[in-house]
């Protein structure tokens, strides 16, 4: 009732008020056209980078402009190729980046949020052995590189251990050593 009258109050008051107003330059998205493209200059220093740094030959890289949308791409290609179903279950850590839920929502997987450990945030291992006992019918494993560090390997363990599919973003992690 108190918005409808404070509504009522202002009549003349038709125009909504924006959630954000984008302030990018021509140049800003010529830039981000060019990172986006395989060929482009920023795309193509960061597969080199990848590829001298890394030791990842470029065949094995996908530029994509976030871990959102590297998350997205896989997951899609997942589920088109029946290798995730409608409504499988995705362990994530109950700490993480809202996206990985959006991603995983849009995919149509639920996930089983697992317990973090502090101060590391990283998933807590006994934590994900019981939701595994809770959940035996989980197909994946979301392990998340946090603030620079590499998640416990024992987490890798756990998901090969009991046949998930592993997918890790490792948007904080990148050139980290586990």
């Amino acid at each position: 009732h108190l918005m409808a009258t404070v509504l009522a109050s202002y009549p003349e008051t038709t125009q909504k008020i924006p959630f954000h107003i984008r302030d990018v330059t021509e140049h800003e998205w010529g830039a981000a056209a060019r990172a986006a493209s395989h060929g482009g200059s920023y795309g193509s220093m960061c597969m080199h980078a990848l590829e001298r740094d890394l030791g990842v030959p470029q065949d094995y890289i996908i530029p994509t402009m976030s871990c959102t949308s590297a998350m997205e791409a896989t997951l899609l290609s997942l589920r088109k190729l029946g290798i995730l179903k409608k409504n499988d279950k995705v362990l994530v850590p109950a700490y993480s980046f809202a996206a990985n839920d959006n991603v995983l929502a849009r995919n149509e997987l639920e996930p089983i949020y697992v317990g973090c450990s502090v101060p590391s945030m990283h998933m807590n291992v006994s934590d994900a052995k019981v939701a595994i006992q809770q959940h035996p019918d989980v197909a994946a494993i979301v392990i998340l590189d946090y603030a620079g560090a590499p998640a416990p390997r024992d987490l890798f363990d756990i998901a090969r251990e009991h046949n998930l599919l592993i997918l890790v973003d490792a948007a904080q992690g990148v050139g980290t050593v586990c």
